[in-house]
């Protein structure tokens, strides 16, 4: 806090700023307000006594202001204060005022708010320069261990403040643990590296735990570099429900490769060999996860320079950290999958209850598709697949971690002759084996490989199963024995496939009429492909007292329509492309008990979260604007629902004639979660909370079009059991139709068509949207009501009834890809689990905001600045009913970085809550305080030719900056800039304020990663920097960085002690 904050002002000369500065630094105890400002209880009683004589004095015709104490607009007044209060204490042990003018106070001022910022310690952790460095991420354990450097000798970490005075210095710290992917520049490939850090990050600890990266290898007789990707990282505290205190810590690391040897898998156990150990867990394959690795020719794509392409597979490495010093002990890898298919996405995630560990991840029969370049992404990242692309998943509970194979022997296995791997523990227990849980495969009686009647149809035994086909060797020959294994299959119809050919295809979940006749199901007909998958456990216990976790999966699936009823001959001809009347994505959503894997789980078709499609049309009077029309066109008063017809607009039909919902394009489902308890905490008896939050972004069909921020909630209260998660718990209107609440869309107001050449690479040709509104009513919208508008990289989190949501957005999304408008990072604020968004209200501290937005003036570099006052209202938090003020204090979506340059946007915006309060910590930091909040994100552009054919390359990182707030997001901190007098701008010699930079330099800054104290005041924050392409000076590494801002005052050195006078 500044004396321009207390004023409202950005102008440092103001005369109540200067007064106040002058009086604060007279006052100052040692006479040298250069370095800070301390006043003693000593100062402010002489202080209190000089203000009384000047009430009495003649000289006080002056009222004093009706917030201050005094007149600061007075400098008699102040000059009178500093002189009686000076003279008062003339001689006092411990205390030696001096005046300071009006000049030297401005001065030292405007050197304060230069020089005085956060206190960040950077580290470069990985320390390989010259080689390419991606994906880092963070976690901690909570137990604290004996403060250790690296190389094992124990230290003391001593704490410095803004002002490099001493805060404290322990002797412990809470062992920290970070993961990477390093290139090896000889082979081309990549391992995947650890650190840890036993002193709060100050040293780091490095280990390869992937180890393959330096030598190619064989794959159809020709040599590969064994490449690593995307590593996911997680710490795991496991504590004593008495005295919750840390009795167990894991680490589990998570990764896909293109090396697909070695690592053990579940499915390679023999119970045939002699090697008996691992014997209980074998599980017999009926998935189809073993196999020979599989490869993709791209020059058949037209990619002739990309070449071949090995499939990944699926790789782990636990560890074990030893609660007494913190040190981990590295397992063995072990690879869950074969590489038949291409397994990429992996998604790691932990149930913080004790309960296990799961991943998620999709494979591709057809390998990795190199995208279009339609979207954001710079492409093959798997985020477009091939038909029949499934979400795989596996399970290991945490009582199951940490157990030692002691019986393990080499046994010639190449892997376990690198000296460093083979000290390496063997884990006994291997993750579960991979299980489908979507149903994008196709399943027919050619594929099924059992024994087929004369009819087609598969026969059955005695007992009424199917006879699978085997080998010689006696073992069955098809990947598909799931789907008869598990009696998912009810019946097959005759499909025309999309080469022509007609295959009997497998039905699952058969609906039948009162007669017995199917009249619904669900084909197994493999036109679809998963994609993006996400997953979170989150813990309960079940009635017996024994831990679990809720599995909650999501993913984009393509719709796969178009092909028509089987029986309708003209629904599609053999060799001609199959209409695709349906293009984009549908969100496919599944939850249940992380270890219950049965015909319910799995294969299954999930529920579709995104909502049916409404008719709009163009309106009369705007064509920018749709509307609502009935199914002649006319404008309508009510949505009529939109069907999936043909380019005729003759409607198509499922196998069983019924027609099929229309939807929008919904992407990148996240999921902010907490538990049952959190949700109703202080709520009467009945009263819902919100458990979980999807937050996604949805649009007109197309890829990497336009889109608004949508969320969707779960609700729950203290009498509901079951699944708090399931699909049937959304929120619903009055009708029974879930609610879809759209956060970022906005009213245009003022259009501008600016003259533009027609052959200007411009999509808009000139037209913008310079001025909109936003209010409650918006919440409503369907996404094409203003199309032109676009939300990205949507985040968030659910603590409470408290929701954060940041996504960064632009009023003009083709202009902004064309560099003629930009993103800035947005938020939106909830005090009653995403019903309304508003300012904090008066029960969580707050008295109301200043909103701000900017917006640009068309044609010039300009900008006018809007600000709204908003006051807060009143809520009751046992009924999440507002008392009073919900619609004055509505918030709009706020403009955090407020940037105005269309050079540079703001880019992959991060936010995650602070962690829970740490009952066995002596340190006040480890008490959760729930009014702080971080918001982290890049900047950069979004699209970079810089290849001679203009080639998209995607999002493109510069810098990374960040702000935090002390009061649920009322006000974010600013780090304010003294603009020189002699400046040519608009702000010559006024006090500007920016969010502050983590990152700022020649390379590319991006991706970070955080993780919080629980009182906030910490962030540990870790990110790569891509360097600069021929200039081996900036490094390509993965770099750390403790954030410690001296606005929170456990980041404060205390003050000198000050002698008070013997009365």
């Amino acid at each position: 806090m500044t004396p321009l904050d207390l004023f409202g002002t950005a102008e440092i000369d103001d005369i109540r700023v200067v007064n106040l500065a002058r009086l604060l630094q007279s006052l100052d105890a040692d006479g040298n307000p250069k370095d800070r400002i301390f006043i003693p209880d000593v100062v402010h009683a002489a202080l209190a006594v000089t203000a009384d004589e000047w009430l009495d004095s003649p000289f006080a015709d002056v009222a004093t202001d009706e917030t201050f104490a005094f007149d600061f607009t007075d400098t008699d007044q102040i000059e009178f204060l500093i002189d009686g209060t000076i003279a008062k204490l003339a001689g006092v042990e411990g205390v030696t005022l001096r005046k300071v003018e009006q000049d030297e106070a401005l001065a030292n001022l405007a050197q304060t708010l230069e020089n005085v910022k956060d206190v960040v310690m950077k580290k470069n952790v990985s320390k390989s320069e010259d080689t390419l460095t991606e994906k880092a991420r963070i976690d901690y354990s909570t137990n604290y261990v004996p403060a250790t450097k690296a190389d094992g000798t124990l230290t003391e970490i001593e704490y410095l403040d803004a002002y490099d005075d001493v805060i404290e210095t322990r002797t412990e710290a809470q062992p920290m643990v970070m993961a990477w992917t390093e290139a090896d520049n000889e082979t081309g490939g990549s391992d995947v590296y650890v650190g840890v850090s036993r002193d709060d990050g100050t040293t780091w600890k490095r280990t390869n735990l992937s180890r393959y990266a330096d030598e190619l290898f064989e794959l159809d007789g020709a040599s590969y570099p064994a490449e690593s990707f995307k590593p996911s990282m997680q710490v795991l505290d496991i504590t004593d429900p008495v005295t919750k205190e840390v009795i167990e810590t894991q680490v589990m690391v998570v990764w896909t490769s293109s090396f697909a040897k070695q690592g053990r898998p579940r499915y390679a156990i023999d119970v045939a060999d002699d090697y008996s150990y691992d014997d209980p867990y074998f599980t017999e394959d009926i998935w189809g996860v073993s196999g020979s690795q599989g490869s993709h020719d791209y020059t058949e794509d037209g990619f002739p320079e990309v070449g071949v392409i090995p499939y990944y597979a699926v790789w782990s490495a636990r560890g074990s950290m030893d609660v007494e010093t913190g040190e981990v002990t590295w397992y063995k890898p072990e690879r869950l999958t074969s590489a038949r298919r291409n397994a990429m996405q992996l998604a790691l995630a932990k149930a913080g209850n004790g309960a296990g560990w799961g991943i998620i991840w999709q494979e591709d029969p057809e390998g990795i598709r190199p995208g279009s370049g339609d979207g954001p992404g710079a492409g093959w990242s798997g985020a477009i697949a091939s038909n029949g692309t499934d979400i795989w998943y596996s399970y290991l509970g945490a009582s199951d971690f940490a157990t030692v194979d002691e019986d393990f022997v080499n046994n010639g296995d190449p892997q376990n002759d690198d000296p460093e791997l083979r000290g390496r523990p063997k884990a006994l227990v291997p993750w579960s084996l991979p299980v489908r849980v979507s149903d994008n495969e196709m399943v027919n009686t050619e594929n099924l490989k059992v024994e087929l009647g004369e009819d087609g149809l598969p026969l059955t035994d005695e007992n009424g199963d199917y006879i699978p086909l085997v080998n010689d060797n006696g073992d069955t020959e098809g990947t598909r024995e799931y789907a008869y294994t598990l009696d998912l299959i009810d019946g097959f119809v005759d499909v025309v496939t999309g080469s022509g050919e007609t295959k009997k295809v497998a039905y699952v979940d058969a609906v039948t009429d009162s007669t017995g006749a199917v009249v619904g199901a669900r084909l197994l007909d493999g036109d679809t492909g998963g994609t993006r998958p996400a997953l979170f456990l989150q813990g309960y216990k079940k009635p017996d007292g024994s831990l679990s976790a809720w599995a909650i999966i999501g993913y984009e699936e393509t719709k796969g329509l178009g092909g028509g009823h089987p029986d309708d001959e003209e629904a599609h001809e053999p060799g001609i492309p199959r209409y695709k009347a349906d293009i984009g994505k549908n969100i496919v959503y599944h939850s249940f008990d992380f270890r219950t894997l049965n015909a319910t789980t799995l294969v299954s078709g999930g529920t579709i979260l995104n909502p049916q499609a409404v008719l709009h049309a163009p309106s009369a009077d705007n064509p920018d604007v749709e509307v609502l029309v009935d199914e002649s066109g006319n404008p309508a008063s009510t949505p009529v629902p939109a069907w999936v017809v043909d380019d005729e607009g003759v409607q198509i039909l499922d196998a069983w004639g019924k027609p099929i919902p229309a939807t929008e394009n919904a992407r990148r489902p996240r999921f902010l979660v907490q538990g049952k308890e959190a949700a109703i905490a202080g709520k009467d008896a009945g009263v819902k909370g919100t458990v979980m939050v999807m937050v996604f972004k949805m649009g007109e069909e197309g890829k990497g079009g336009a889109s608004d921020v949508y969320i969707q909630r779960w609700l729950t209260s203290s009498t509901d059991t079951g699944n708090p998660y399931a699909a049937s718990r959304r929120a619903k209107d009055s009708s029974g139709t879930v609610v879809s609440t759209n956060v970022s869309s906005v009213t245009p107001t003022v259009w501008v068509d600016k003259e533009v050449p027609e052959e200007t690479d411009d999509k808009d040709k000139g037209l913008r949207v310079t001025r909109w509104t936003q209010d409650p009513t918006n919440t409503d919208d369907y996404s094409w009501e203003y199309s032109n508008d676009s939300g990205q990289g949507q985040r968030g989190y659910l603590r409470g009834d408290f929701l954060l949501l940041a996504y960064t957005w632009t009023a003009n999304f083709r202009a902004a890809d064309n560099g003629n408008d930009i993103y800035n990072l947005y938020v939106r604020r909830s005090f009653d689990g995403g019903a309304n968004f508003t300012v904090a209200p008066e029960e969580y501290g707050g008295d109301g905001v200043t909103w701000i937005q900017r917006f640009k003036n068309p044609g010039d570099a300009s900008f006018d600045e809007v600000t709204v006052d908003i006051p807060a209202g009143s809520i009751d938090k046992k009924t999440l009913l507002w008392n009073s003020g919900l619609a004055d204090s509505f918030e709009p979506a706020r403009n955090i970085t407020l940037m105005t340059k269309n050079e540079v946007n703001i880019i992959e915006p991060r936010t995650t809550p602070t962690a829970g309060t740490i009952a066995s910590s002596p340190y006040t930091e480890d008490v959760n305080d729930p009014a702080v909040h971080w918001l982290f994100w890049g900047t950069g552009s979004l699209y970079l030719a810089n290849s001679s054919d203009e080639e998209d390359h995607g999002k493109v990182p510069y810098d990374l900056g960040y702000t935090f707030s002390r009061n649920y997001g009322d006000d974010w901190a600013y780090e304010e800039k003294t603009v020189p007098t002699d400046s040519s701008g608009n702000h010559a010699g006024e006090v500007t304020q920016r969010t502050y930079w983590l990152a700022k330099g020649a390379g590319g800054e991006g991706e970070a990663q955080a993780k919080f104290s629980p009182d906030g005041s910490r962030a540990y924050v870790v990110w790569t920097d891509l360097g600069l392409e021929g200039d081996p000076s900036v490094a390509m590494d993965a770099w750390f960085a403790r954030v410690m801002p001296y606005a929170f005052e456990q980041n404060q050195a205390p003050a000198d002690p000050v002698v008070e006078p013997t009365p």
